[in-house]
């Protein structure tokens, strides 16, 4: 089993809201059966800056090379199609920088193809960042 953590750094400094500077770290990962994904957010500004906690939303859907047949997500709960996850994360301190990460998916096979990962992250006063890797999944 391998974990696959796709980090993100939040560009704290554009008030309005923006981007998540996100992706896996060896570029384009494929998961296998029993793999974990961890999505793991940094805030880009000074501590004291950071929200206390951020609404963290995965949206998982089909690429544009995918074939017609592809399941819409890779993920399963309860025998449907797992395409939106949603947690409000409290960020923690971690030296001199806040993170968020909310509780990590595990792929149980069955679904190959070639996935978007849309991240959105949404704090109190209603800025949202976000970033869309992609990765691919076998059996």
């Amino acid at each position: 089993m391998t974990h696959f953590v796709c980090t993100g750094t939040i560009v704290a400094a554009a008030a309005a809201g923006g981007r998540i500077n996100a992706a896996f770290p060896a570029g384009k990962p494929t998961m296998l059966n029993g793999d974990k994904l961890t999505v793991a957010l940094r805030w880009g500004g000074a501590p004291g800056s950071a929200p206390p906690s951020l609404q963290i939303s995965l949206v998982f859907s089909a690429t544009a090379q995918s074939a017609p047949a592809q399941s819409p997500s890779p993920f399963l709960k309860g025998g449907n199609f797992t395409c939106l996850v949603t947690e409000t994360v409290a960020g923690t301190t971690n030296g001199a920088h806040v993170e968020y990460t909310p509780k990590q998916l595990v792929y149980s096979g069955g679904h190959a193809g070639h996935y978007k990962l849309a991240i959105v992250a949404t704090e109190g006063g209603g800025r949202q960042w976000s970033a869309d890797p992609e990765f691919d999944t076998g059996n």
